[in-house]
């Protein structure tokens, strides 16, 4: 390991001292985030990983190697780092697909361990879907990262198909976060829970995650400051936004053999039974039902998330509010379907 690496020192002069950082990450260009609880003690680094440090001298922040490739991971480091409050590493956006590929066997490996905690199952899996949808928008245009992305997401509906507890707990774990990445996974979990408990066929709820995990591809390519503003958007600005489900089918449609019935999913995960949604505005007896379900998972993760212009909803006042003010343009079937499925996750010790 090179606890000090990316801090450059002059000669002759002396290495500052530093201290690895807690609490939220900053953003750095070319890095993204994920969550160091995920990482299985005894298994070898991936790539590169990095952690956020800051020199003692002067409080300047950047990234320190703390793995390199093949270095094992070592359980008293992890539970020290973790007990310190240290929660985050960081990898370069060019190895995210090796650090999704580590997560995605950890996650098969622990689910054939029965002594295995949940907690780090869960962990495991999540940052491995995380790394999917970040691949994948890293650069969608990209059919081949796309594609290994969708067979990711097959696999992620084999390991929440049989096992009520897991889908469960990791409801329970789904964080409250304004980025795509972290909404893009949620409603990617939450549609899949929620059409098993309705009882639809494995290959209709496989192209519903499909579809819900890539439905956003396209709000990659908008400024950043009309996502965040938390003011009413001019026309213009309403229109490109509205763009967004076109552009992301056209996307995922790049892809062999991703359904029509995925892709659908992506181009209507914003219509409304009423006609009153985007960007079609059809009407509910021509919508799929896994349209209608994929609008209801979006708004409750979008209601209970973070943004720049607003705090979370609890789930309590989302489901009121969606209940109140939306009843004419949700599928109450499956909205009562939802409104069961928290309350049993609520009501459940995990």
């Amino acid at each position: 390991m090179a606890p000090e690496a990316g801090f450059r020192v002059k000669e002759g002069q002396e290495r500052p001292k530093i201290r690895h950082v807690r609490g939220a990450p900053q953003v750095y260009p070319g890095f993204h985030s994920f969550a160091l609880k995920a990482l299985l003690p005894g298994r070898e680094a991936p790539c590169q990983l990095f952690m956020e440090a800051a020199s003692r001298q002067d409080d300047r922040r950047k990234l320190v190697v703390f793995f390199q490739k093949g270095d094992p991971v070592k359980a008293d480091w992890l539970d020290h780092s973790l007990g310190n409050g240290i929660n985050q590493g960081f990898v370069n956006r060019n190895h995210l697909d090796d650090l999704q590929d580590y997560f995605f066997q950890a996650a098969r490996d622990l689910a054939k361990d029965q002594a295995a905690p949940l907690a780090k199952r869960t962990a495991t899996f999540y940052e491995g879907a995380m790394c999917t949808v970040k691949s994948a928008m890293v650069d969608p245009r990209n059919s081949r990262r796309l594609a290994m992305g969708v067979g990711q997401v097959k696999s992620l509906v084999d390991s929440l198909w049989e096992d009520e507890h897991f889908r469960q707990a990791l409801l329970k774990v789904m964080a409250a976060d304004q980025s795509l990445f972290v909404h893009s996974v949620n409603v990617c979990l939450l549609g899949v829970s929620l059409a098993r408990i309705l009882g639809w066929p494995r290959q209709e709820v496989e192209a519903l995650a499909v579809g819900l995990m890539f439905q956003d591809l396209g709000m990659c390519y908008l400024p950043e400051e009309m996502l965040n503003s938390g003011r009413t958007l001019a026309a213009e600005e309403k229109e490109t936004v509205e763009k967004h489900p076109r552009l992301s089918r056209s996307f995922l449609s790049q892809v062999p053999g991703v359904s029509e019935e995925a892709l659908t999913v992506v181009l209507c995960h914003h219509e409304n039974i009423d006609g009153t949604g985007y960007p079609r505005g059809m009407a509910g007896h021509k919508l799929l039902r896994t349209s209608r379900l994929a609008r209801i998972v979006d708004v409750y993760d979008a209601m209970t998330s973070d943004r720049s212009w607003r705090g979370a909803n609890t789930p309590f006042d989302a489901l009121k509010l969606m209940k109140d003010q939306m009843g004419l343009e949700l599928d109450q079937e499956i909205f009562h379907a939802l409104v069961k499925l928290l309350g049993r996750v609520e009501n459940t010790s995990v």
